[in-house]
């Protein structure tokens, strides 16, 4: 029988300790607000579907969803985008944090939305496909079987899609087209390119992508594959949104094109959503025509960040005493939260939890203390006072005197 470490019974730290949210984190979503905005996204990805599946799967331009989230710098909204990727199974999903890409050309863009999408998807789709190929082949297409390019010595349809997945035969693609055909489905040029590229392991190459109609259309052809082999709809997540005229041009291309059963969530800053309305008023128009808009403007109050930081503990907490400790916890993150501004901000307020449980473990403390707490800020904030304080007072003490 393993040993609890930490306070409350925890095996493990619960907090995560890291400048950015990742996707193993972002699993843990607190606060009020933000699972509100949550339900929102949710509320779109499901409205899609009934949209989808009352059409029988058929979709068209309608079938666009955007969803424009607006909250301040440091505040959860990359948290939010990374939530729904890593627990909506049911959405293909393409992360792209705008922050990280340089030069911001349309290129370079485009490019990135392929590369946001997990590799795991892409080697899925692929087996997918392959394989309906296969069975197709199997069953007397002729045309499939031709993909395969059987011989007279090696005509095994089976081994021969095995050395197609595993990249040691290079299928006849001139024999796609009708294959698919056969098999009852209607593709267009970009399709055909789409899983060429997939079956190639040439996803994420774009060089031979150069136009913007060349793009959309990519974007609009992948989304019709991911609801044709696996009945899932397409979500592209733009985070840290900018100005940018490249990055203007191509999100209002990209809104325009209603790209069929697809869903882009569109993240930015007050000051840039701002900034937008004079740069490019047409675009402004259409994030104010969003499907769903979530404004998470002043969303870091204390009881947000408290419920967000308790979440983390309640994920793991096994000790069904706990309930009646959150009053305690959110008491000490009350002072913390007071009398330091720097704690205000979600993610430094984690780091710190983060450090406090590591002290408080190696103490064998039951519960989060002061002194853990304390010992954490003088060592990751070394030099930090309690606000407005000109006495010597431990911060240990002074969070007992203010509880």
């Amino acid at each position: 029988m393993s040993m609890s470490l930490y306070p409350y019974g925890l095996e493990q730290n619960p907090f995560p300790s890291s400048p950015t949210p990742t996707i193993h984190d972002a699993r843990v979503l607190g606060g009020k607000r933000h699972r509100e905005a949550r339900d929102a996204i949710v509320d779109c990805i499901d409205d899609l579907y009934s949209k989808l599946k009352a059409k029988d799967g058929n979709y068209d331009a309608r079938d666009f969803r955007l969803v424009t989230v607006v909250q301040d710098i440091g505040s959860g909204k990359t948290h939010l985008a990374l939530h729904i990727k890593s627990t909506r199974e049911d959405v293909i999903c393409s992360y792209v944090d705008l922050s990280t890409i340089s030069p911001k050309s349309m290129h370079g863009l485009f490019s990135s939305i392929l590369k946001g999408f997990d590799s795991e998807y892409v080697e899925h789709l692929r087996s997918i496909i392959v394989n309906e190929l296969k069975r197709s082949a199997i069953e007397g297409n002729k045309h499939a079987r031709k993909f395969f390019r059987p011989s007279l010595f090696f005509s095994n349809i089976e081994r021969l899609a095995d050395e197609v997945m595993k990249g040691k035969r290079e299928p006849d693609f001139r024999y796609l087209n009708n294959a698919l055909a056969d098999m009852g489905m209607d593709i267009d040029e970009y399709e055909l390119l789409v899983i060429k590229k997939i079956v190639e392991k040439r996803f994420a190459d774009v060089s031979d992508l150069s136009s913007l109609e060349d793009m959309l259309s990519f974007l609009a052809s992948l989304a019709r594959i991911n609801q044709r082999f696996l009945s899932k709809i397409t979500m592209i997540e733009i985070d840290e949104f900018d100005s940018n005229m490249d990055s203007i041009e191509f999100v209002k291309a990209i809104i325009n094109a209603h790209l069929p059963s697809t869903i882009v969530l569109l993240i930015t800053t007050p000051s840039i959503y701002d900034s937008i309305r004079s740069i490019s008023p047409s675009l402004f128009d259409r994030l104010e025509k969003a499907n769903y808009k979530i404004d998470l403007v002043g969303s870091s109050t204390f009881d947000e960040i408290a419920d967000i930081a308790l979440e983390y503990i309640r994920k793991d907490v096994k000790d069904l005493r706990f309930s009646m400790q959150e009053s305690d916890i959110t008491s000490k993150i009350r002072v913390v939260y007071d009398e330091f501004i720097e704690f205000r901000n979600i993610r430094s307020l984690l780091n710190i939890l983060y450090h406090a449980m590591e002290i408080a473990a190696r103490r064998n403390d039951k519960v989060l203390s002061e002194e853990a707490i304390e010992e954490a800020i003088k060592q990751a904030y070394p030099g930090l006072r309690v606000r407005g304080s000109l006495m010597n007072v431990p911060i240990a003490e002074y969070m007992r005197i203010r509880r």
